[in-house]
């Protein structure tokens, strides 16, 4: 009996090797890391829709299939995003080469900061589309966070240029969250240096004024040539039919000689046809 129960005791104890060997090999998020998140490729299922995480207990029967199971694994890690420019006030070395400012007193600079990072859920998609190692996923991060930067810088300075300087930030924040809804967005910090903005002001009214009356000028200039452009084709007119008569009426040139003071017009021309024409 003693022999029976100690083999008894050596089954159970290997039926719960076996067992806790069985759980260790399905236990899906085994080798999961901090931060790190997986996605599941079965040969007998294809992509799973789950995202493995250290959050949750997984269990796959179909980790226990040899060569079945292959997880692919993602550190996400917050990625901190910093700008800093400087330009100019929108037309400035116009309106300051008119008023004789140096263009450096229209200058602004600004800097922004934040931090980004992708939203988990969003690996499988990534896997699906050939994304599927961690070298692989820092480039793909890496080319998406430069277009971002640039985005952001260009909304930004463009609020900048519209004087839309008050809710900059949370306008950015909205902004960039719309554009990479992929990504979680940060609160975004813009610190902003503008210029003498007065000054700006009234260097842009006396460019405008210039201009308004440069456009008047430039009218009242057009309508003159015009207008003397209109005497001159109405002498070239007149002198086409002085010729086309005089070809007709030879004798109107003697007509002239003897009559010197006879003033040549279109009446006078008229008052001759109808003389010659009666005759």
């Amino acid at each position: 009996m003693k022999l029976k129960s100690f083999i008894n005791r050596i089954l159970i104890l290997l039926l719960i090797i076996f067992a806790g060997f069985i759980f260790w090999l399905g236990w899906e998020q085994l080798e999961l890391k901090e931060n790190t998140y997986g996605v599941v490729f079965t040969k007998t299922s294809g992509w799973k829709k789950k995202l493995i995480t250290t959050e949750n207990f997984n269990w796959s029967f179909e980790r226990l299939i040899p060569t079945n199971y292959t997880i692919h694994k993602f550190l996400i890690e917050k990625k901190s995003m910093t700008i800093s420019n400087k330009s100019f006030l929108p037309a400035a070395e116009l309106y300051a080469g008119l008023s004789s400012i140096p263009s450096s007193n229209f200058e602004y600079n600004y800097s922004i900061a934040t931090n980004v990072s992708l939203k988990k859920e969003k690996l499988i998609s990534l896997c699906r589309n050939g994304i599927i190692t961690q070298g692989s996923f820092e480039n793909w991060e890496s080319v998406k966070t430069d277009n971002m930067k640039e985005s952001l810088d260009n909304f930004v300075k463009d609020k900048i240029n519209r004087g839309e300087t008050i809710t900059l930030s949370s306008a950015a924040r909205n902004f960039l969250s719309d554009e990479y809804p992929n990504f979680t967005i940060d609160t975004i910090i813009v610190t902003l240096e503008l210029p003498d903005m007065p000054l700006y002001t009234s260097a842009r009214n006396r460019y405008l004024q210039y201009i308004e009356a440069k456009i008047i000028a430039d009218a009242e200039y057009i309508g003159e040539s015009l207008k003397q452009e209109n005497r001159e084709a109405l002498k070239l007119d007149l002198l086409k039919k002085y010729g086309e008569i005089f070809t007709q009426y030879p004798i109107m040139i003697e007509y002239l000689k003897v009559d010197s003071g006879k003033q040549l017009d279109r009446a006078s021309i008229t008052d001759f046809i109808t003389l010659q024409n009666q005759r």
